[in-house]
């Protein structure tokens, strides 16, 4: 081993999004009897700073962490990380667990499952991490011939969107805050004023599905944007060209 490598942090194995501390501490301690490391955090932002730093070798969600809804960032964590990623979840709804599968989770276990068979199933997942190559963060996306550097937070008039944080703020304080999917959106129209979004590649990069006929998934994200940002004291202008996507206007004061 060189120098340089003896310097290189070891590899995350299991990275455990699990926001019930000691649900999550029994199950880290269960693994590490049988062998494998797990590290636990509490929100996504925590997961997302993770995978873009030290992507682990498999990941695990709780559905649902301090009541936000994890399975809605499927499509997002799947831009950045490429192996394993395993839904645990107390959970039960026959509904969502396909959901989860179809959008970007390789399996659901419901938390009713016994110790020995999450085990099970988290050393077939190691198995099939080492076929999966580590997916390095994007650096740049183009839009409609605008580029942007990713991650990177953008600024109309007072409005600022503090990408890694989720946060937007206005006048230096925060506006609202954001889930990693609203954020996504908000930052694709802030990066863009005045050029049309596709609404069908939106779809695809955000919530990492196809867009069909009849789905309101992207209107519902921006129907969101609009309420956050106007309960913060702003407005939001976007226009919805039929058939084909948004513009986005800028920011406005009441």
């Amino acid at each position: 081993m060189t120098e340089a490598d003896a310097d290189m942090p070891e590899q995350t194995q299991i990275l455990y999004a699990e926001d019930d501390a000691d649900y999550g501490a029994a199950i880290a301690e269960f693994m590490q009897v049988h062998g494998l490391k797990m590290k636990i955090v509490l929100d996504m932002p925590s997961v997302m700073a993770e995978i873009t730093t030290r992507p682990p070798q498999v990941l695990v969600l709780d559905q649902y962490l301090k009541g936000h809804d994890a399975s809605t960032d499927l499509g997002r964590l799947r831009q950045f990380f490429n192996g394993p990623i395993l839904m645990l979840s107390g959970n039960t709804d026959i509904v969502d667990r396909v959901i989860c599968l179809e959008t970007g989770a390789d399996d659901f276990i419901v938390k009713t499952a016994s110790p020995r068979e999450v085990l099970a199933r988290l050393r077939v997942a190691l198995r099939r991490a080492g076929d999966y190559p580590i997916r390095k963060p994007p650096e740049t996306e183009v839009v409609h011939e605008v580029t942007r550097v990713r991650n990177e937070d953008v600024t109309i008039g007072d409005f600022i969107l503090r990408f890694n944080r989720l946060i937007l703020t206005y006048k230096g304080e925060t506006c609202c805050t954001l889930t990693p999917a609203e954020c996504d959106m908000l930052w694709r129209l802030m990066s863009n004023v005045g050029v049309l979004i596709d609404r069908d590649s939106a779809t695809k990069d955000i919530l990492g599905r196809r867009f069909e006929s009849g789905q309101r998934n992207i209107d519902n994200l921006i129907s969101r944007l609009r309420t956050k940002i106007e309960n913060g004291g702003g407005v939001m202008h976007v226009q919805t060209i039929r058939n084909r996507g948004y513009i986005f206007d800028g920011f406005g004061t009441p």
